[in-house]
């Protein structure tokens, strides 16, 4: 059967001479497969041992022989002992090293080991959660800078410009109504951070809003006075992102009112 068997036309001639040995003094060898023969010519194990080996197998997969060795063909062992090589994984162990990769007792290793990975983990929420208080503090001492100079910002221009159909058009005073018109309208000025941008005067943020109240669209617009953005509910196909007809109207008419006011006020912080 080794006619025509790729890898045993690779070997050395040296081992092709021992396995065509063995075949020969073995009882039922010449219908082993080559990696049998190779498993019990090298002394891994016996053929019954190669036989119980090739049916262990885990969601398809042959497990390592020296693992089957050692503990034989357990699955619920197999499955303790893969929770126990990823917790003390995570907990730093080098699960390379044969102490901790072949414990003596899996179920005792396993045990110990959760108890480690337990204390870790509740160490890592702990921290977790001193990280997110941090940074909520850090988050809300910025929002109230920014809501200071937003409100600076939004002083140096008069009140809203409404337009004959009931469209107002204003600079934001405060974080909370950007925070609206982002959840309005599907926007990312919250989580993109144009709130710290334009109160860094990276830019302007305008937005337009009926009269009642209700988010229309909202324009960015850069330190020479043009617009860079200006979308309406960004919720919908692209196409359907841009700005009514009425809405762009009255953007550039406030536009042509203020453009050098804001070029001037967000070319301070060049």
């Amino acid at each position: 059967m080794l006619i025509g068997n790729g890898s045993f036309s690779k070997m050395k001639p040296a081992l092709q001479k021992a396995v065509l040995a063995f075949i020969r003094k073995t009882d039922g060898a010449s219908s082993w497969p080559l990696n049998k023969i190779l498993f019990v010519l090298n002394r891994k194990g016996t053929a019954e041992e190669f036989d119980a080996w090739q049916g262990f197998r885990h969601w398809g997969v042959l497990v390592p022989f020296r693992w089957f060795k050692k503990y034989g063909p357990d699955k619920d062992l197999l499955n303790h002992y893969e929770d126990y090589i990823r917790m003390a994984r995570h907990v730093g162990h080098n699960v390379d090293d044969d102490y901790w990769k072949y414990p003596a007792d899996i179920m005792k290793a396993h045990n110990k080991v959760m108890k480690e990975f337990n204390r870790v983990r509740r160490a890592e929420r702990q921290a977790a959660k001193e990280r997110a208080e941090a940074e909520r503090i850090e988050l809300e001492k910025r929002r109230k800078k920014a809501n200071k100079e937003f409100v600076k910002i939004a002083s140096k221009f008069a009140s809203a410009l409404i337009s004959k159909n009931g469209l107002k058009v204003f600079v934001p005073k405060n974080i909370s109504s950007v925070i609206e018109q982002a959840k309005k309208l599907h926007q990312c000025l919250i989580t993109a951070d144009y709130t710290g941008k334009m109160a860094r005067k990276k830019c302007l943020l305008v937005f337009i809003t009926t009269k009642n109240g209700k988010p229309v669209a909202t324009a960015e617009i850069r330190k020479d006075g043009q617009i860079v953005q200006f979308y309406g509910d960004e919720s919908r196909p692209r196409d359907k992102m841009k700005p009514s007809e009425n809405a762009v109207s009255i953007m550039d008419v406030w536009l042509s009112k203020y453009s050098g006011k804001v070029k001037k006020i967000l070319k301070e912080a060049a």
